[in-house]
């Protein structure tokens, strides 16, 4: 456990060192890139709360995107990351709102269509179609994983396809040069070479 701190403390020092030494020209531009960048090899939930982030570096209408959607699937992706696991694998959804009707419109129904039933480890919870229920019992009660990420996909199937619309736009605001740069520099240095990825 002390050396798995250790080396990740090595490794931040030695990405740091790295970022510190990007060209001071657009330092924004460096952050954004950075972002942009890390997204792609991360898990579809961080790659989406990553994408939102960046998002949300930009000025108010600059990307034109619906904003207040981008909030949306940012703070569902927040609760997915969030939620806590119990001993036995059992999960219980943090929604990052409060628990109402109006935020399950809000946050909850452009994307949740199915009609499955809450599943425990214990037992089979029939699914009361309350809008502020569902909430309570995805929160309240340990969800089998299975009904866990069964959530968590038809989420992502929804968000996806959005943020990587936001993830194109972000690109084009970034100096390709800079993005090069920020790359090369997580890579450990080097020349640019062709290709994907270089």
């Amino acid at each position: 456990m002390e050396e798995d701190k250790r080396l990740m403390d090595e490794e931040f020092e030695e990405f740091a060192s790295r970022i510190l030494r990007l060209p001071r020209k657009g330092a924004f531009e460096n952050m954004l890139a950075l972002h942009l960048i890390l997204s792609v090899s991360m898990d579809p939930l961080r790659k989406v709360k990553m994408i939102c982030e960046a998002a949300f570096m930009i000025d108010d209408g600059k990307l034109e995107i619906d904003e207040q959607q981008i909030e949306v699937i940012y703070r569902v992706a927040l609760s997915f990351l969030n939620s806590s696991v119990t001993g036995e694998g059992a999960v219980s959804v943090a929604w990052s709102f409060p628990l109402t009707e109006e935020n399950y419109d809000r946050y909850v129904a452009s994307w949740h269509k199915s009609n499955l039933p809450i599943i425990t480890l214990n037992r089979i919870i029939d699914y009361v179609g309350g809008r502020e229920s569902f909430l309570y019992q995805t929160y309240g009660y340990e969800l089998h994983p299975v009904v866990f990420n069964s959530l968590k996909n038809e989420f992502l199937s929804w968000a996806m396809p959005i943020v990587m619309k936001v993830y194109s736009k972000l690109t084009r605001l970034v100096d390709p040069e800079i993005y090069w740069g920020t790359l090369q520099s997580l890579r450990g240095g080097g020349e640019r070479s062709e290709g994907f990825l270089g």
